[in-house]
């Protein structure tokens, strides 16, 4: 695949990403550059990479006190908060953050820094949905401007799933792109909990399964490869493991990849190696996202049968490649591992080096008695 990416190819763009740090704020960047430039495609590529930049490098292992390294990236399963009788329907972590739907991803936000209305829809009571609110919301729902279907899609998700997905699966299927993507991490949010048996008898799930491979818009399509990482299931398997040979589009792709390594099925594993070699190991710049996801969804699932094969890109002209070989194959204890450590702690990108060493530092002391 050859791919440019506004006028750059994608590793030019990653690479003053990488310099400059992932996007941060209540809502990324790139957002409000889309919206101010109207360059979406560049708007895409920086999202990407900024995307892989929180998800592995900027959080991916943390020692724990026997010297265990462990990934905090899977998705947290939030569990709700109160009273019995006054008991919210929303899902706190352990900060008291709630999950907020925007058209790219979903976000972990304190309560206090929402919009008035949609900080009223986190404390409402279990037992007490506002009915009156309810229908105001389905209004802003059937109406034309998208900053009100948007701010609903946003309350929705603290109402009981029985009222709020017929509104919500109906956002879906919007004319607007944007709409359409935060109603997929909307439906995300209110499904995430319901078991593999019936989830799948909820039309929206199935919205968000039809969108994946149908959906005109990639943007879309990469929102419901994300989403459906929060679910689980053989048809949430099924439909990721089929996408990912199947999508054409960059951005897509590389969201498949990792959202099959946050689903942890190792059945996904043998997909995703047929995919990886692919690739040329010692130069892919055009599709270096793509590569990075595959790399770090594999060592997700800890396949030790992709190690030789994440170890081929280990000289790859893209030292974001490098870097990522350099993370992910730290959970394996293997000697062919070492080596290709040890190599790569000599490369003469800092941050491959750095990362090659701390990735030889946490195998030795995991093998420490």
């Amino acid at each position: 695949m050859s791919l440019r990416v506004g006028g750059l190819p994608p590793t030019q763009t990653a690479h003053q990403l990488a310099r400059n740090g992932p996007s941060t704020g209540p809502y990324p960047a790139f957002m409000t550059s889309a919206t101010s430039n109207g360059d979406i495609a560049s708007c895409r590529c920086v999202a990407a990479q900024s995307f892989l930049h929180q998800r592995y490098h900027s959080q991916r292992f943390v020692m724990d006190r026997s010297h265990r390294a462990f990934s905090p990236i899977h998705l947290y399963r939030a569990k709700p908060q109160g009273t019995p009788g006054l008991r919210c329907l929303a899902q706190f972590d352990s900060r008291g953050f709630v999950r907020v739907a925007t058209p790219f991803e979903i976000l972990w936000r304190d309560p206090l820094l929402l919009p008035p209305m949609v900080a009223m829809a986190v404390e409402m009571p279990e037992n007490k949905p506002d009915m009156r609110r309810l229908a105001e919301l389905t209004q802003m729902a059937a109406a034309e401007d998208v900053r009100r279907k948007l701010s609903a899609l946003q309350e929705l998700v603290f109402f009981p799933l029985h009222l709020a997905c017929p509104v919500v699966t109906g956002l879906a299927s919007d004319r607007d792109e944007l709409v359409r993507a935060q109603a997929v991490f909307s439906g995300a949010i209110l499904l995430d909990g319901v078991s593999e048996e019936d989830v799948e008898s909820f039309p929206l799930f199935g919205a968000m399964v039809e969108k994946l491979t149908s959906d005109r818009s990639p943007t879309v399509r990469s929102a419901c490869a994300t989403a459906l990482a929060h679910l689980t299931g053989d048809e949430v398997l099924n439909a990721l493991t089929g996408a990912l040979g199947r999508e054409e589009d960059w951005l897509v792709r590389m969201c498949v990849a990792v959202s099959l390594g946050t689903l942890g099925d190792r059945r996904a594993a043998p997909r995703l190696r047929d995919e990886l070699v692919k690739f040329n190991p010692a130069s892919c710049e055009a599709d270096s996202l793509i590569v990075q996801g595959m790399i770090g969804a594999l060592s997700e699932l800890h396949d030790t049968h992709a190690i030789r094969i994440i170890s081929s890109f280990r000289c790859n002209s893209d030292f974001l490649i490098r870097q990522q070989v350099a993370e992910a194959l730290q959970v394996f204890d293997d000697i062919e591992v070492i080596t290709v450590l040890e190599q790569l702690s000599s490369d003469p990108v800092e941050v491959v080096s750095r990362q090659a060493k701390v990735s030889l530092d946490a195998i030795r002391k995991r093998q420490l008695p």
